[in-house]
């Protein structure tokens, strides 16, 4: 850690976070409870995981400032982006699996 970090570093700040980013997380996983009872999250399982990263990462926009915020995020755009993007691909093919076979059965019974 460099001597700039740790001289910005905030402990008051550090612990309000935790505490934030636990009630955060309660919250979120009944939302995403919820959504998976129903069926909601299929498809975007890579976009609910984005957005509780996203609210991970905004305490060191808090505690180190922009710079350390947006160098963080970059790493994590740059980890996440092929995931998200493989997750999707994954959906429609899956998707595309599911009519055909609803074609075939469909066809079946005509």
């Amino acid at each position: 850690m460099s001597r700039k970090c740790t001289q910005d570093y905030n402990f008051e700040k550090h612990l309000v976070s935790l505490a934030g980013l636990f009630l955060f997380g309660l919250g979120y996983d009944q939302l995403v409870s919820w959504m998976e009872r129903r069926g909601y999250e299929r498809g975007i399982t890579a976009l609910l995981v984005v957005f509780g990263t996203l609210m991970t990462l905004l305490p060191i926009l808090v505690i180190w400032g922009i710079k350390a915020f947006f160098r963080t995020f970059s790493l994590f755009v740059a980890s996440g982006t092929p995931m998200i993007a493989g997750s999707l691909w994954r959906y429609l093919d899956e998707r595309d699996e599911e009519r055909e076979a609803n074609s075939q059965a469909a066809a079946l019974f005509k």
